[in-house]
Formats: C-alpha cells, sequence, structure tokens
C-alpha cells in the first residue's frame, strides 16, 4: 500500500460510500469506536486505513453490527 493512500483522511460521506451505509450508522460505528476516527472541530477526520482494516476485521469474523436502533448489518464473509 503506498503511504500516500495510509495516510488519506476521508469525510463522513466518503466513509458511506466505501461501506454502503447510511449517515446514521457511520455516526454510530465512528461515536462507538469501532472505527477510530477524531474530530476537527464539528468535522470527522476518518482515516482511511482503519475503515480498511475494518472491513477486514469483520469480513474475518462473520459479524454482525448492531446500532442502538436495534438494527443489525450482517457482514457475511464469501471466501
Amino acid at each position: 500500500m503506498e503511504e500516500k493512500e495510509k495516510l488519506k483522511l476521508l469525510t463522513i460521506e466518503e466513509m458511506c460510500d466505501i461501506l454502503q451505509v447510511g449517515r446514521n450508522c457511520a455516526y454510530e460505528l465512528l461515536q462507538s469506536g469501532q472505527i477510530k476516527a477524531f474530530r476537527i472541530g464539528r468535522v470527522w477526520k476518518i482515516p482511511y486505513e482503519n475503515v480498511r482494516a475494518f472491513i477486514f476485521e469483520m469480513a474475518n469474523q462473520n459479524a454482525v453490527i448492531e446500532t442502538s436502533k436495534q438494527q443489525k448489518i450482517r457482514v457475511i464473509s464469501q471466501y
């Protein structure tokens, strides 16, 4: 992986596109600490590498992500 890619910071919208989830789910993933990120003022800065690590972790676990509204998102590995 290229050094520039490791340091890339995503916006909420970009993270939503990558994970194919809505904004509410994205904010819950950030606020719960499932995806490590930080805020500058009111704006979330999400390291691309942390989103990538989250995807691989979920794929390896066949995980179910539960949000605060009792919705479940199932991640199923197809490998």
